[in-house]
């Protein structure tokens, strides 16, 4: 997203705090969790529910704060008080202290937003802070408990993997991750034209399925500090969600006071008929894992012609 929609979304967020906290939606002080994570993997609704938290003013700062990719793009540098011209910025280990700070309401709640493929670097990040023995090298939920204050994890994952999988294409290829909702003072983004590929889709499809088991493996050993929540739950309910979420972390609010989402949703009627369109070629198609050994196959056959050519 373009950073002047991204800086005008980020404005009402901060109006809707303001008005959500004079509402007196402030939680009770007795069993408000210190610290949360959203365990989530790319097109689950991590965006929205991130977001909706945000508008709070009192559950945190939830941020990509662990994204590799995103450690030195202005907007984070930003956030951390960092300066955007510093040639030899601090790694992940060396703004740990900034991103408790930064991810932090007023009232002491730190949440931040993680996906699957920054936990190496989290982990990483943390085994040399806390100089933790070899087997803390090991993704596990102890290991985050043992950093973060009175932990809690939001697993949000969403049912539809196909339809998951087809947003998730979409936006890499076109570049647009969010799509304002109505009112919030932003232009939606133009339509962009994207052609169907099955194969790309069908190996995120498997890279989601992995991810959500990785999710649950890793959440496994967390007992009762775990909300389980899908994005077609998120979507449906938004208000009754949100407030599941937020009893989850301690606070009572009336569901009148819960800001509604400056987001909506993205899937159109080109996502349903790709939808319908994957699912008829699945059907006729070898599985993935066949698929995946015959793209081996004609890699090394391609190789082994080459290879001859050049004899």
């Amino acid at each position: 997203m373009p950073a002047t929609r991204f800086r005008l979304l980020l404005q009402r967020e901060w109006r809707d705090c303001k008005r959500f906290v004079h509402s007196g939606g402030n939680g009770s002080g007795d069993t408000m969790v210190s610290s949360y994570l959203i365990c989530a993997n790319q097109r689950t609704g991590s965006n929205l529910l991130a977001s909706g938290l945000r508008r709070t003013g009192v559950a945190g700062n939830p941020f990509e704060y662990f994204n590799p990719r995103a450690l030195n793009t202005p907007f984070m540098l930003k956030q951390l008080g960092l300066p955007a011209d510093d040639p030899n910025p601090p790694d992940l280990a060396g703004r740990l202290d900034r991103i408790l700070q930064a991810g932090t309401s007023k009232n002491g709640v730190f949440g931040a937003k993680l996906h699957w493929w920054h936990l190496p670097a989290l982990f990483t990040a943390i085994d040399r802070v806390q100089d933790l023995p070899p087997p803390a090298q090991i993704l596990s939920s102890a290991t985050l408990r043992g950093f973060f204050n009175e932990l809690r994890f939001i697993f949000l994952r969403r049912e539809n993997k196909v339809a998951q999988a087809i947003s998730y294409y979409r936006a890499l290829k076109t570049e647009v991750w969010q799509a304002p909702g109505g009112g919030c003072g932003v232009e939606a983004p133009p339509d962009v034209n994207v052609a169907f590929d099955f194969m790309t889709i069908q190996d995120i499809v498997d890279a989601a399925e992995f991810e959500e088991d990785a999710w649950r493996r890793l959440l496994a050993d967390a007992d009762n500090t775990v909300l389980e929540l899908t994005y077609e739950e998120l979507a449906a309910d938004y208000i009754g969600t949100m407030s599941r979420v937020l009893a989850f972390l301690g606070f009572t609010v009336a569901p009148a006071d819960i800001p509604p989402p400056l987001l909506q949703r993205q899937h159109d009627a080109r996502s349903q008929e790709w939808e319908h369109l994957y699912r008829e070629q699945a059907a006729v198609l070898p599985s993935s894992r066949v698929r995946r050994s015959l793209r081996e196959i004609a890699v090394q056959i391609r190789a082994e012609r080459g290879r001859s050519q050049t004899v």
